[in-house]
């Protein structure tokens, strides 16, 4: 019993020293009250829904106060080389009006697009690790499913930004 139980904890220790070693290679931070939006100085935690990062390969961190904000953001600057990851909460994982940092790879996720759940922006875009967690959002909130290539200016109804968008080194 004794070593089945310490088999156990061992397990589970490797588990975490997994998840924690993804979460670093991954290279998001956690989003605090301190932090504004790179796009358009919202507060982030102050509004619900999920949130999006995209890390540099320099170890820089630029943060969205939503999906839709960072999207529209990259469809109008371009993705490039510097970029080592773009992430997404995955809104089947956390909490809807106050969603921890459980980031999924956005060209990974299922997107609804249009729900009746608010965000940031208005209408949210809600990104789903899986179609089938997707599926289930859009059955009880409504909305479109989309892929991240998929997602343009024109689906998710992008204005002309307030301020020049700052670059992203």
């Amino acid at each position: 019993m004794k070593l089945s139980f310490r088999i156990a904890a061992a397990c589970a220790a490797l588990m975490l020293a997994a998840t924690g070693a993804q979460a670093a290679a991954q290279g998001t931070q956690t989003i605090t009250e301190h932090d504004q939006c790179h796009t358009c100085d919202m507060w982030i935690t102050k509004w619900p829904g999920p949130k999006a990062e995209i890390v540099m390969k320099s170890g820089n961190v630029y943060k969205f106060c939503s999906v839709k904000c960072m999207t529209c953001t990259l469809l109008r600057v371009g993705q490039n080389a510097k970029m080592a990851g773009i992430w997404v909460n995955d809104a089947g994982a956390t909490d809807w009006e106050h969603p921890e940092p459980k980031f999924i790879e956005a060209k990974k996720a299922w997107f609804v697009q249009g729900s009746s759940r608010k965000a940031t922006m208005g209408k949210s875009v809600a990104p789903f690790a899986t179609k089938q967690a997707a599926l289930e959002f859009q059955k009880k909130y409504g909305g479109k499913i989309y892929r991240f290539n998929e997602l343009t200016k024109e689906i998710l109804g992008c204005g002309t930004p307030k301020k020049k968008p700052i670059p992203m080194e």
